[in-house]
């Protein structure tokens, strides 16, 4: 809870309202608020001090009657006046129209009858505010934030419909609970204002923490729902990086900063190594934009785009997965192929060698009589030896020879030749295929006519 800062120039005046010295921090220490009394309205039981503001404490009590713990928030003796009375019905009566489950509720309100002093009793969150969080453990990661921001986002979409702003959402007005995974709950609605009720401001007079407050109430205008939405975006700072956007000790310093200076970029890796998203950037300068205006038009539309980023990382890791698969195929498709490959090459290589190794054309063996005959004459040796002078040499041919084998001009040759007294046929005329039954031979006279060339194959 933090007091309100006059910024008119006339001293303070016996309200306490006004307080013109108000640093930008806490400003306070536990011995300024010294438990008011011991037992609060014959029922609580004040145990021990949770948080301070400038207006009051908060106290972790006991309820008597029903056997529970609270939270009781109490107003300081020394500022318990009429107005501050006011602020906690409004705040009371703020709470009892809300009901959701990232605002902590309300349960009791009243008036201790010893100090007049006003006080309200929360659900008690056993766990850490979001300032004491980040103060132990640093930073959190993107997810982590984006979670709590849409928490935060719905919690105030709630309130707005129902008419209610906070002016104060700030870190220590922020709740962490649950095992393991903590939720973010919103607190502390003592600077609420109703849209159809009294004002209670007076002109002059800035309401909220200056660390976190809007550039139309740092420039002493009231502001509407917006002013939470510029709240949250100096959460978006807190949650990744630790600090507020503008940490200037002065608060006059801070005003102009809020109001003419742009907040500074994110650090291009957070805490878990990765780079902010584009999309948290791009909401994180909307929300902290100066104009109200151009800001989104309404804590729904914050939640609505945080859930948008929430489906770029799964995007992005889909496109990846997409890229990889067109460059590199699965490791159970490129054994398909690779074993495709291989036999293809294998195919190509065995036809080739049966190719190369294809034998000569069959042909038929000599008749058995002409292989069984032991008949050596002259002619018959001759005829090996007469090697083909003019027959065509075939062109060169890159593959293997074929297995040597007699062709059939050899084969022919080694035939026995039949009883004739006619001259052999000139060398110089190709050999023609086996010769049909023996016929009468030539007269000497005639000229023996050519035969037909015999294909090698």
């Amino acid at each position: 809870m933090v007091g309100e800062i006059d910024t008119d120039p006339e001293p303070a005046t016996s309200s306490g309202e006004a307080d013109t010295r108000m640093s930008a921090r806490t400003p306070s220490t536990p011995d300024d608020h010294p438990p008011v009394v011991r037992l609060l309205a014959a029922r609580y039981r004040l145990d021990r001090m949770l948080g301070q503001g400038g207006m009051g404490a908060v106290y972790l009590a006991t309820d008597m009657t029903l056997s529970r713990l609270v939270a009781i928030k109490v107003v300081r003796p020394d500022r318990a006046d009429e107005r501050a009375k006011s602020r906690f019905f409004r705040e009371a009566q703020a709470l009892t129209q809300l009901s959701h489950p990232a605002i902590v509720p309300l349960l009791d309100f009243g008036i201790d009858g010893a100090s007049g002093s006003p006080f309200t009793a929360l659900r008690y969150i056993e766990g850490p505010s979001l300032a004491q969080h980040i103060r132990d453990h640093g930073p959190v990661d993107e997810l982590t934030a984006r979670r709590w921001l849409e928490a935060l986002a719905s919690a105030l979409a709630h309130a707005h419909a129902h008419g209610v702003i906070h002016r104060d959402v700030k870190p220590e007005n922020i709740m962490l609970e649950g095992a393991g995974t903590l939720e973010a709950r919103l607190t502390d609605f003592g600077l609420v204002k109703l849209e159809n009720a009294q004002p209670m401001t007076r002109t002059g007079v800035r309401l909220g923490t200056p660390l976190y407050m809007a550039p139309e109430t740092a420039g002493g205008a009231r502001g509407d729902a917006r002013v939470d939405l510029y709240a949250l975006g100096c959460l978006i700072d807190v949650m990744l990086v630790g600090r507020a956007p503008f940490t200037e000790n002065d608060v006059w310093a801070l005003f102009d900063a809020h109001q003419v200076r742009p907040p500074p970029p994110l650090p291009a890796r957070l805490v878990d190594g990765n780079a902010p998203s584009e999309g948290l950037i791009a909401l994180r300068l909307a929300l902290l934009a100066k104009a109200p205006d151009d800001r989104p038009e309404s804590a729904r539309a914050v939640i609505d785009r945080l859930r948008m980023i929430g489906k770029e990382p799964r995007t992005v890791a889909m496109s990846a997965l997409g890229a990889q698969k067109n460059t590199a195929p699965p490791r159970s498709m490129g054994l398909v192929l690779a074993l495709g490959l291989a036999g293809g090459v294998g195919l190509t290589i065995a036809a080739q060698s049966l190719f190369l190794a294809r034998p000569a054309p069959p042909i038929a063996p000599p008749p058995p009589p002409m292989r069984a005959m032991p008949v050596a004459t002259a002619s018959v040796v001759a005829a090996p030896t007469v090697a083909p002078t003019a027959a065509p040499t075939p062109a060169p041919i890159a593959t293997p020879e074929p297995t040597a084998e007699p062709s059939p001009l050899a084969r022919r040759r080694a035939r026995p030749p039949a009883p004739s007294s006619a001259p052999p046929a000139p060398a110089s005329i190709a050999p023609s295929p086996p010769p049909p039954p023996p016929s009468p031979p030539p007269s000497p006279s005639n000229t023996p006519s050519p035969s037909p060339v015999m294909p090698l194959w």
